[in-house]
């Protein structure tokens, strides 16, 4: 379901900043300068900008992206969750999970003119803006100063999830475990167990396990 609503970036971008609750992750390390680039956009700009994206409600298990398919939209999450993943014969992998501010999508790849092998789909309701590619490279010839925060969004997700699977790889699943309730506390319970075993690469008893020696433990 989609609607006509227009959506205020800069506004967006201030509400996040200023909110307790998201998730720390690589958007709240940039946010700063996310703004500093919307303020320093013409308003005329930003204007034609934020015409571009289109406010959807979408239900559980929405898929955003296929396998294999041409990276025709970019998704802005205003409230809920997603995970990319990896589907396998045997099972899906999820890679990683997207939470407000986010700015969804294999941009990267549909600039490099290439399809990716991974999924995104909604793991809870969710309150999101799109916006379409060709939209968006077309307003970003037009309009160069747009570019940058386009990477500010894709590229700096790039650099902390590398960060983050380097530093991971370093920490017992234990350890990974409590670094995901440390750094996502109010939005874990919305995540199926099942997804976060994936990502943690164990099976659901492992993880039950490691919850209830996490809640002795507290």
């Amino acid at each position: 379901m989609s609607s006509h609503v227009k959506i205020d970036l800069l506004q967006f971008y201030q509400n996040c900043a200023s909110s307790p609750n998201l998730p720390q992750n690589y958007v709240t390390a940039i946010y700063s300068k996310l703004i500093e680039c919307l303020q320093a956009l013409h308003q005329p700009v930003l204007n034609e900008l934020s015409e571009l994206f289109s406010f959807h409600r979408l239900r559980r298990n929405a898929l955003l992206q296929k396998p294999h398919a041409k990276i025709t939209r970019l998704w802005l999450i205003e409230s809920g969750v997603a995970h990319t993943f990896l589907s396998k014969p045997e099972k899906q992998c999820t890679c990683c999970f997207h939470f407000p501010g986010e700015l969804v999508g294999h941009y990267v790849f549909s600039q490099l003119n290439q399809r990716s092998n991974l999924s995104i789909k909604t793991l809870s309701k969710m309150k999101c803006w799109s916006i379409e590619v060709t939209d968006l490279n077309e307003l970003c010839q037009r309009h160069p100063h747009i570019h940058p925060i386009i990477q500010w969004l894709q590229v700096g997700k790039i650099a902390w999830l590398y960060q983050t699977e380097y530093c991971l790889g370093r920490l017992s699943t234990f350890e990974h475990y409590q670094l995901l309730l440390d750094q996502f506390p109010d939005y874990f319970q919305n995540i199926p167990q099942k997804y976060i075993a994936s990502y943690l690469k164990i099976n659901a008893g492992s993880l039950s396990r490691m919850r209830s020696n996490h809640l002795r433990n507290k």
